[in-house]
């Protein structure tokens, strides 16, 4: 039976229940062994992180400790410079040779693919794990929409990787609309109210302690 290993990018500014809860419904609907979350650093298109990238990673960490199969990966958010999800899955691919590498990628960002680094050979290193988030549609470019359709599988249990054409496959999940944005969190904090039970209660203790988004 494949092995799989899932990597879950973001900002995580501040990592929230929703994130979790997507993350536990990718482990089970693509069978993954582990779910690596891997916290932005220097972002190519956001330019604003608020606060620190050790303050995320200490948060992701906190966020994630009650759930074993959940890891933190640091590669990007330690690295200098810009990352390129490209070059990462490269990296990771290497480390996990093993294993089938699965990149989760929500609705909301097929959007701008067109814009990423070399984004048609990403199924060279791992299969595409579409979502689709609460109130978005998928409006990406015709060419994206070409090159999704043509690689798409029906289900995750259909998702083979093709020696022949050293390819990957893409496969859409459902997920639970829940409509928690770090955004909203980081605006609530800045008017003085309480995030409590849209954070883990580590997140929440540790923003409170380090006197963060105010």
């Amino acid at each position: 039976m494949t092995q799989r290993i899932g990597i879950f990018g973001g900002s995580f500014n501040p990592p929230h229940h929703g994130h979790l809860r997507l993350a536990l419904e990718c482990l089970e609907h693509l069978a993954l062994q582990r779910l690596l979350f891997l916290p932005a650093g220097h972002h190519p298109f956001k330019s604003d992180q608020t606060v620190t990238v050790g303050h995320r990673l200490a948060m992701v960490e906190l966020a994630i400790a009650t759930e074993p199969r959940f890891s933190l990966c640091r590669h990007e958010a330690e690295a200098e410079g810009v990352c390129y999800t490209v070059d990462t899955l490269a990296t990771l691919k290497s480390l996990y040779s093993d294993y089938e590498l699965v990149f989760v990628v929500g609705s909301d960002l097929l959007a701008e693919l067109h814009l990423w680094r070399q984004w048609r050979t990403l199924l060279h290193w791992a299969h595409l794990g579409c979502l689709q988030r609460p109130g978005n549609g998928t409006h990406y470019s015709d060419e994206v929409a070409a090159w999704l359709q043509i690689h798409q599988v029906a289900t995750p249990a259909a998702l083979r990787y093709d020696d022949k054409a050293g390819s990957h496959q893409v496969v859409w999940l459902p997920m639970t609309p829940l409509e928690i944005s770090s955004s909203a969190i980081r605006q609530q904090l800045q008017q003085g109210r309480s995030p409590r039970y849209l954070l883990p209660d580590g997140v929440t203790d540790y923003i409170q302690q380090q006197g963060l988004y105010r």
